[in-house]
């Protein structure tokens, strides 16, 4: 109940500070108009955590799918709205400018649609392999261009269906990789709804095969459920544990957690020290592990390279500047301590099909020896 309190004085205020932000200049019956169509907005947004969120897979029907459909869309436009309204609002109070106009409206409502239909092309078309490099001062020479496609935050739900994932398919299969991992929040929906969809990801065929671990969105849908899902499709399940991968005669340990939701929803909690396990002292050990915060335990517990997703990146500006500068494994490749953080910006979304700024990737990581 308190979630809801919370959840709704938020939104009733931004809606209260867009509708006189952006209306007010105009006469009465088009500044109802324009409240009247925000806040159906509003109401398809909130509809989405009070409602849909309640329901089971049972009880969702046709027109649950298109209020879900333009809930998301609104989120996006209500975000640019947001940001240049505030922006407008900025310039007028500092500068002494009176952009409180119906221009100052059409222009904010211009640029938040341009805004969202860009994010749209980028978010739903634009997903593509991301190469870095990686040098692992460690890495015997034989390993040296050991190549891992990493697939984070696809998302598999009520936006993202089977024709996305097929493209992904192809890109990992055709990126030249060794093997192939996924870092958590594959899924976000019902099993019985997204079974057929999330099985397209059986096709990726790489030399040493598939690794998964769960991120956060698994645990809302059905986890017991999904876990093994991945399992019957071929994908090593890594949780609190790990398993030599062997190239050219060289060996590295690769292992997994669980994502940090996990004993929330009565699952194992991540252990790195188990994921380490019997991993021998001179192997490169890799964890794989959805919430890049875990480095501190992954470092400590001996890993030099850890894989990651779950920020998006921030997804779209300007959330992509709070992820920037508020977050320490944002996105790419950072070091912390004796240990290297990779964090995938995602390859789907979440929520608003709007991604400006931070590009969707699959992720290409070539590890490089030092030798």
């Amino acid at each position: 109940m308190r979630f809801k309190i919370i959840l709704i004085a938020i939104f009733s205020t931004v809606f209260a500070y867009l509708a006189y932000s952006l209306f007010e200049p105009f006469a009465r019956i088009g500044a109802l108009a324009g409240i009247a169509v925000l806040g159906l907005s509003f109401a398809a947004v909130i509809w989405v955590p009070l409602s849909l969120w309640q329901k089971d897979a049972e009880a969702t029907c046709a027109r649950d799918v298109i209020i879900l459909h333009s809930a998301y869309g609104a989120m996006g436009v209500i975000s640019f709205l947001l940001v240049f309204s505030v922006l407008k609002d900025l310039v007028s109070l500092l500068s002494g400018s009176h952009l409180h106009t119906r221009e100052g409206t059409a222009a904010v409502m211009s640029a938040a649609v341009i805004g969202s239909l860009l994010g749209w092309i980028n978010a739903r078309y634009r997903v593509k392999i991301l190469r870095t490099e990686i040098t692992l001062p460690r890495l015997p020479a034989a390993l040296d261009g050991f190549k891992i496609a990493q697939i984070s935050d696809l998302h598999i739900g009520s936006t993202i269906k089977g024709a996305f994932v097929e493209r992904v398919v192809e890109l990992v299969n055709g990126s030249g990789a060794d093997l192939a991992v996924l870092t958590g929040d594959i899924v976000d929906g019902w099993f019985q709804e997204l079974e057929s969809e999330a099985e397209i990801l059986k096709k990726i065929r790489l030399p040493l095969g598939g690794f998964y671990v769960t991120g956060n969105h698994e645990y809302y849908w059905e986890p017991s459920r999904w876990i093994p899902k991945f399992t019957e499709m071929g994908f090593n399940v890594l949780h609190n544990r790990g398993m030599p991968i062997e190239k050219n005669g060289a060996k590295l340990w690769i292992s997994g957690v669980p994502d940090l939701a996990a004993p929330g929803a009565g699952f194992e909690k991540p252990n790195a020290d188990l994921a380490r396990g019997t991993a021998s002292v001179e192997w490169i050990k890799i964890l794989l592990c959805h919430q890049p915060s875990f480095a501190p335990r992954a470092e400590a517990a001996g890993f030099d390279l850890m894989i990651s997703g779950h920020t998006h990146g921030g997804q779209f500006f300007p959330w992509t500047l709070f992820a920037k500068y508020l977050m320490p494994f944002a996105f790419g490749l950072r070091q912390f301590k004796n240990l290297q953080v990779y964090t995938s910006r995602g390859t789907g979304y979440w929520g608003p099909p709007v991604r400006l700024g931070a590009p969707a990737e699959v992720s290409l990581l070539v590890l490089r020896s030092a030798h």
